[in-house]
């Protein structure tokens, strides 16, 4: 499914979504914010709350059920019985014991905070309602944070990469990144396999750096390159362990590692959810498994990856589908691969009853050729003969 400002979004150019603890989607845009219940849009612009910009880059809800917002360095709180934001996210951080002007927000897959302020980086751990703050060896600003499993790592402006140690109260130097300087565009993302992948947006593919933590090793990722002459915008991750490439020019490229390797090789490329002009933006995988994808000029899409995947259908001369029944072949199906192709050949009718040619390809390059017999149905419909 697609939205976009015609449905209600709020602008075209979406930064950033996330999914709450209540179900609603919030899509984060270059022009206000929008929160999506499945049907109905509501939407919010930060200077309505006294802010100077309505350029939002994220929302995100911490474990004790606050909704935060964050626009043009400005933070914001929610409150869901008036349904009304305040830009009283600086006093609410100092109640948690958070000081200084905020400089990143943070919300890791835990839901615990993770802030870094001219006055250092905090992290507060909302189980136990215990702050630590967590001491540097390098005075340059944090300019990301990431988290996968427990492990937390910090970027600098000067990139140096940093692990939060154990205890949440330090910060142990790992690496430089190689030939990098800052820019508003650089992200950082860690994958499951634990690389990490630093970019800058809008770059060509085949120039980012990963590197492993496991073998802490750098490598420059020119698999990408075989892509082709694209521009990389976004990675994110789905529940098969497959990277999702957002592409300024090529929509979605879907890449994995091959067999447990740092060898990346492309699955496949995605058209379906918007067009490959689009500008993919940003990802985001809910706990559904909806995989949703915002743009910088479409606005977003969804589909839910737990559903099969459709092919086209030849049905040669004939235009209009009446019906489609299920079949009992998901087992040989399994058995060789899937099916590729599916060709339906021309009906050969007589009354009421119509014999049909088929032949299916198999993903495993086997040929079946049978014939079908349908029923015509009162209602001028027709049916697959269960019993042939």
């Amino acid at each position: 499914r697609t939205v976009d400002v015609k449905d209600g979004l709020a602008d075209n150019f979406v930064r950033d979504i996330v999914c709450d603890s209540y179900g609603y989607v919030w899509f984060s845009t270059i022009n206000g914010f929008s929160r999506y219940d499945g049907y109905l849009f509501r939407n919010y612009m930060p200077q309505q709350f006294g802010g100077s910009s309505n350029d939002v880059s994220m929302v995100r809800e911490t474990a004790d059920k606050t909704l935060w917002m964050v626009s043009f360095g400005e933070l914001y709180t929610y409150t869901r019985v008036t349904d009304t934001w305040q830009k009283d996210g600086t006093t609410q951080l100092a109640a948690l014991g958070i000081k200084g002007g905020m400089k990143v927000f943070y919300v890791d897959e835990k839901h615990n905070l993770w802030v870094a302020t001219d006055a250092g980086l905090f992290y507060y751990d909302y189980s136990v309602q215990k702050l630590h703050v967590v001491s540097s060896y390098n005075k340059s600003p944090v300019r990301h944070i990431v988290s996968k499993d427990g492990t937390v790592v910090v970027v600098t402006a000067d990139y140096k990469i940093y692990e939060v140690a154990e205890g949440k109260n330090r910060l142990i130097p790992v690496t430089q990144v190689p030939n990098m300087t800052y820019s508003r565009d650089n992200r950082v993302y860690l994958d499951n396999q634990m690389n990490l992948w630093i970019y800058n947006s809008h770059s060509q593919a085949g120039t980012q750096w990963l590197f492993s933590l496991k073998t802490r090793r750098w490598q420059q990722l020119s698999e990408l390159a075989q892509i082709g002459n694209v521009f990389m915008n976004a990675v994110a991750e789905d529940n098969e362990g497959n990277l999702w490439v957002g592409t300024e020019n090529a929509g979605i490229q879907v890449l994995a590692y091959q067999n447990g390797s740092q060898t990346l090789n492309k699955v496949t490329s995605i058209k379906a959810f918007l067009m490959r002009s689009s500008h993919i933006y940003c990802f985001y995988l809910d706990n559904n498994n909806t995989m949703w994808v915002g743009s910088a000029k479409l606005g977003a899409a969804s589909a839910d990856m737990s559903s099969p995947t459709f092919s086209l259908v030849s049905t040669g001369e004939y235009e209009d589908v009446s019906a489609l029944v299920q079949d009992k072949m998901d087992k040989e199906m399994e058995k060789k691969q899937g099916i590729k192709d599916f060709h339906v050949g021309k009906a050969d009718i007589v009354e009421d009853k119509a014999v049909v040619p088929y032949q299916v390809t198999f993903g495993n390059g086997e040929i079946k050729e049978d014939k079908m017999q349908l029923l015509k149905m009162e209602d001028e419909t027709w049916m697959i003969d269960s019993g042939k």
